[in-house]
C-alpha cells in the first residue's frame, strides 16, 4: 500500500502526518470528545460530514473497503460485504441529490485520483451484483466541513456533524485496513474535496 508523504515507517505519529502537510493538529482526550456508542447491525457509511448515522465511518464506506483492502472488482465487493458484516455492520454507499452514486471519494476513485489503492475494475452492467445486498443511503444536508476527526477508541464514532468529517480508525484495523493506509486515503481525499486543514485526533484516555 501506498505510504505517500503522509504515515511513512519514519513518522513517529498520527500528528506528524498531519504536520507533515501543513495542517493544523489537536490532540483531544477521549472523555472531552464527542463520542458516542455505535450500536451493533447500524450502517457502516461515509466519513462525509452529512452522514447522520450512529455506525463506524470511513471515507467512501464499501466503496472505501474495496479501493483499501479487498480490490475493485466483483470479487473484491463480495470479499468487502463478507468483512463488514462479519464485524456486526451493513455496508452502505451514499448519493445526494446529485445522483445515487455522488460520493467523493467513489468519483476520485473511478477517476484515478487515489493512489496506492486498489483501482476500480467493473463497469456499469455489473453493478447490479456488485451492490447486491448492499444498502443504498441519501445524504441530505449541504457540506459544511471545518475539521477532520480521527477516533482509535473502539466500538465508538464521532458525533454526527454536518462540519466534521470522521475517521473511524479502530473499525479500519478491525477489517485489516493498515493504519498507514487508512492515514494517507485520509488526508487524500480530504485534499482533494475541500479546504479542511485541521484535524482533531482522539487520544484513548
Amino acid at each position: 500500500m501506498f505510504y505517500g508523504d503522509y504515515l511513512t515507517p519514519q513518522t513517529t505519529s498520527l500528528k506528524d502526518a498531519f504536520l507533515r502537510r501543513g495542517w493544523q493538529v489537536e490532540e483531544v482526550g477521549s472523555r472531552q470528545a464527542p463520542l458516542v456508542k455505535v450500536r451493533r447491525g447500524a450502517k457502516f457509511g461515509c466519513g462525509d460530514g452529512r452522514n447522520p448515522d450512529l455506525g463506524p465511518a470511513l471515507f467512501g464506506s464499501f466503496w472505501g473497503v474495496m479501493a483499501t483492502l479487498t480490490g475493485g472488482e466483483s470479487l473484491g465487493a463480495e470479499r468487502a460485504k463478507i468483512a463488514i458484516r462479519d464485524l456486526g455492520y451493513q455496508p452502505t454507499i451514499h448519493g445526494d441529490e446529485h445522483g445515487e452514486f455522488a460520493c467523493g471519494f467513489f468519483e476520485k476513485w473511478m477517476h484515478g485520483k487515489l493512489p496506492g489503492v486498489y483501482q476500480p475494475n467493473f463497469n456499469e452492467n455489473e453493478l447490479p451484483h456488485i451492490l447486491d445486498r448492499v444498502t443504498r443511503v441519501r445524504y441530505r444536508d449541504k457540506h459544511q466541513e471545518r475539521e477532520l476527526w480521527l477516533n482509535p477508541v473502539s466500538s465508538t464514532t464521532i458525533r454526527p456533524d454536518t462540519r466534521r468529517f470522521r475517521v473511524d480508525l479502530w473499525f479500519g484495523e478491525a477489517l485489516g485496513i493498515p493504519r498507514e493506509s487508512l492515514i494517507d486515503t485520509s488526508i487524500i481525499v480530504v485534499e482533494l474535496l475541500s479546504q479542511v486543514r485541521t484535524a482533531k485526533i482522539i487520544v484513548p484516555a
